[in-house]
């Protein structure tokens, strides 16, 4: 999920019943004019009065229709929505179904939440007298908004924007059924407007920003929030806005201004005994990836074992969405069933519990397959790094190869690349969800490539329309997406091995060697000679992969080897860099381990990367969520890497890795093996120079660094899912040999 999990719902602004409840005037005279005097009264602010006057009418006139719609309307200024649809629907017993009653009975269905039945009143009123959708059709937006019927909302909106163009609650609502609909840019307008008609309005002030940070604007986002908290606001909306600056503010390495916001959104809900509210545990979510993100690990297993007993028992087992993020789960060492349950609650709401179905078209002739690549991650990322050889490894004679980007244009020379390697580059970023996935479509895409899942930037929402008659998940999110439509997840027999395919929603594609593309230009060349003196252990994953018991068994490691070190990267905000590094000295300090033997490198360019992998000795590999292209760096640099086989996906990659490099002999199976095997090889430094050696030498033929070799596998099982499809033949499990 994504990081605006807190995104401010629309606060809507309801159209007020003094003005929208329509009263008739068919009565006898002597009726007429009691309830002229009722009315009066009503207008007078005598609701008492008025009130008993009307049921005095009622008892003397009960075939009066418009006694009992006065009644409605009054019972519905006083919020007793039950009671106006009774009265309005005695008076449309007596007078035969109106226009007027329809539409004040979409109103007091609205107010009950009951959205099916008042957009079903409003069409009806609009029906009858077709010149008055303007005047319904704010409220009818909102109601198809709330039934998730965004795309006839936005139809009826056109109308409201045009009936109240000076309405900003009007826009404002319009902008929450275009966010809704993934129609970014056109969402910021309707806001922006809203803004100018009312520049107090705090609800669009903050989903205004909340766009921004959607979009990694995260300075844009910053000054959004602070605008937004600058306001007068509702306690509700404070606390969206206040989350949602801490995630900017955490976003833009501020961490401890992060946390000191999420500490007054926990005092507030605790005051108001929320603490079992989505927004209390979406809270708790931001804070423990705050936490994580510095290497706070104070009552680490406590805190978030205790946010996930409160996610389990008020969201999850009650069919809502868990406010642990699917990719927070893979952070922790949780059983996998949890994140498989997880992920689903996530999923649930975006998308259909059913596949699409599609007329099988066969790739008879000279056809070919036509593969869409969807990601944020197209620019200077790991995605990207990994995937490079892959385009360029694709045979253009057989498959077609579009890569679809909802990512921003970032300059780099991955980005620019890009374009040049396939044969269709489509850039999203503008495209709503439904436009996103008609250009799919449209393309004819037979099988689309997830590559994003629960990360960073997702759009979801593009993925649950099933724009291809197949869609697999691969390589960015290493987890079951959960989503019933979503076909295959690409794997291998280690990071999944039969035993674990419950595991998954999706069906299992295991290819014969490592799941993992890989692309290097040029290799790094290897050196026999190595220098003396100090051991180096090393591990260059971002430091939210650390955690308490793995860094505990590297400080008993180093502990036990006295004359090493442990080498990190430094961390990629140079906010918090400072007081990352001071969290991670301390930590180690608790075990006896002086500043000076951690030693924290700073970030260079990939080639200046991949050079220094050498000058460490051993990579020691995180135990619940293991080093992915951070393990293929150090291999293709000729730095050993010692694994801990887990029980997940997550914790597994290295197992693959390894066995698809010639290094099995470093996949332990104990967190003890783990120290032991460590304390050894700096210990007999021959025996991890032959094992060095083995490996770099065997890199041209290792599966591992066979881009062309894993590129023909994967067209192999393109092909196989797809002539499945063709066939009509319902997806299954597919492992392909050697």
């Amino acid at each position: 999920m994504a990081w605006w999990s807190v995104i401010a719902c629309s606060l809507l602004v309801l159209v007020s019943p003094t003005s929208s409840v329509v009263f008739f005037g068919n009565a006898n005279m002597s009726v007429t004019k009691t309830l002229a005097s009722a009315l009066e009264l009503l207008q007078a602010g005598a609701r008492g009065e008025a009130h008993e006057r009307l049921l005095a009418l009622a008892r003397i006139a009960p075939q009066n229709a418009d006694v009992h719609t006065a009644l409605g309307a009054l019972a519905q200024m006083d919020g007793y929505a039950d009671r106006a649809i009774a009265s309005y629907t005695t008076a449309a017993s007596l007078c035969g179904p109106t226009e007027a009653l329809h539409g004040n009975l979409g109103l007091a269905h609205y107010a009950r939440q009951d959205y099916r039945a008042s957009v079903e009143h409003l069409r009806a009123a609009i029906a009858l007298n077709p010149t008055r959708l303007p005047h319904h059709a704010h409220m009818l937006g909102l109601a198809l908004h709330f039934l998730r019927d965004d795309a006839a909302a936005k139809v009826v909106y056109v109308a409201a924007v045009a009936h109240a163009p000076h309405d900003a609650a009007v826009h404002f609502d319009y902008g929450v059924t275009l966010q809704a609909l993934g129609d970014v840019e056109q969402a910021g307008d309707a806001y922006n407007r809203a803004i100018a008609l009312n520049p107090a309005m705090g609800s669009a002030w903050l989903n205004m920003a909340s766009l921004h940070l959607q979009y990694g604007e995260v300075s844009k986002a910053l000054y959004g929030f602070e605008k937004t908290l600058g306001l007068s606001l509702s306690i509700d909306l404070w606390l969206c806005a206040t989350t949602n600056y801490a995630v900017a503010l955490e976003l833009d390495g501020q961490p401890l201004a992060a946390t000191k916001f999420l500490k007054r959104a926990h005092a507030v809900l605790q005051l108001q005994g929320a603490t079992t509210s989505t927004l209390y545990l979406n809270v708790c979510e931001h804070q423990i990836r705050t936490w994580r993100a510095i290497a706070f690990w104070k009552d680490y297993e406590l805190v978030w074992t205790r946010f996930l007993e409160m996610t389990w028992q008020h969201e999850i087992q009650v069919g809502g969405v868990s406010s642990m993020m699917p990719f927070t789960s893979l952070l922790l060492p949780l059983a996998p069933e949890t994140k498989r349950k997880i992920a689903e609650s996530i999923t649930r709401p975006h998308g259909p519990t059913e596949k699409r179905l599609w007329r099988p078209v066969s790739l008879a002739g000279a056809r070919r397959l036509h593969v869409g690549y969807l990601s944020y991650d197209f620019n200077n990322h790991p995605t990207a790094h990994l995937m490079e050889g892959l385009f360029r490894c694709h045979n253009a004679s057989s498959v077609e190869v579009s890569m679809l980007s909802y990512g921003k244009d970032d300059n780099s020379s991955y980005r620019r690349l890009f374009p040049s390697l396939v044969e269709h580059f489509v850039d999203l970023v503008s495209a709503g969800t439904h436009a996103a996935a008609s250009l799919i479509r449209d393309a004819h895409v037979d099988i689309l490539i997830d590559a994003q899942g629960h990360t960073l930037g997702q759009r979801h929402d593009i993925v649950a329309q099933q724009p291809a008659p197949i869609i697999i998940s691969y390589l960015v999110f290493p987890g079951t997406l959960g989503a019933p439509y979503v076909d295959y997840l690409l794997a291998d027999a280690h990071v999944a091995p039969p035993e674990h395919a419950h595991h998954f929603v999706e069906k299992l594609l295991i290819v014969p060697h490592s799941y993992q593309v890989n692309y290097f230009a040029s290799p790094v060349p290897f050196s026999e000679t190595r220098r003396t003196g100090r051991f180096v252990f090393a591990n260059y994953n971002k430091i939210d992969k650390l955690e308490p018991r793995v860094f505990g068994v590297w400080m008993q490691i180093l502990r036990r080897v006295p004359a090493s070190d442990l080498w990190l990267l430094a961390p990629t905000s140079t906010k918090s860099e400072q007081l990352t590094m001071r969290h991670v000295r301390m930590e180690a300090a608790v075990y006896g381990i002086p500043p000076s033997r951690i030693r924290f490198l700073p970030r260079v360019t990939k080639a200046a990367h991949l050079a220094r992998q050498a000058d460490a000795d051993l990579f020691l590999d995180t135990f619940v969520y293991g080093a992915h292209s951070t393990a293929t760096d150090a291999m293709w640099g000729h730095l050993p890497v010692l694994t801990l086989a887990g029980d997940s996906f997550t914790s597994r990659v290295g197992i693959s890795l390894a066995a698809n490099a010639n290094s099995l002999e470093l996949v332990v199976h104990s967190a003890k093996e783990f120290a032991d095997v460590a304390v050894y090889l700096a210990n007999h430094r021959s025996v991890l120079a032959a094992l060095r050696k083995s490996v770099a030498l065997g890199q041209a033929t290792a599966p591992l660094f066979d881009t062309a070799g894993f590129t023909r596998s994967l067209e192999a099982m393109y092909r196989l899912a797809y002539e499945l499809h063709a066939c009509n033949i319902s997806r299954r499990h597919i492992v392909l040999g050697v």
